[in-house]
């Protein structure tokens, strides 16, 4: 894979109220972080809305954080892997943060 290949990394998350919601982002290799995005509804709807986009025509790999995903992640170049790690780490914590402000009590 070039050091240049568009990832995509998803992460579907259920809020407090039970919806599905998918946060993803389009990794441009070593470049890092090219989109981010939270999409109603589960992965499929995200994939959905990055080929209506056309996003996805430049993703070379997609990266499912609700599956096991450690294989894909061996092939990549080092320095493409450290962006695509920063990038699993920013989803999930983004996904706590929605969840959070989703779930606050405004009363």
């Amino acid at each position: 894979m070039k050091t240049e290949s568009r990832i995509l990394i998803m992460k579907e998350f259920e809020d407090c109220l039970g919806r599905s919601l998918t946060l993803y982002v389009v990794v441009r290799g070593e470049k890092g972080i090219e989109h981010l995005g939270l999409i109603d509804g589960r992965d499929n709807a995200a994939v959905r809305y990055l080929h209506s986009s056309r996003l996805i025509d430049e993703v070379r790999l997609i990266i499912n954080l609700n599956e096991p995903y450690e294989h894909e992640l061996q092939g990549l170049p080092h320095t493409v892997r450290l962006r695509v790690e920063e990038s699993l780490k920013l989803l999930n914590a983004l996904s706590k943060e929605v969840n959070r402000l989703i779930c606050a009590d405004t009363t």
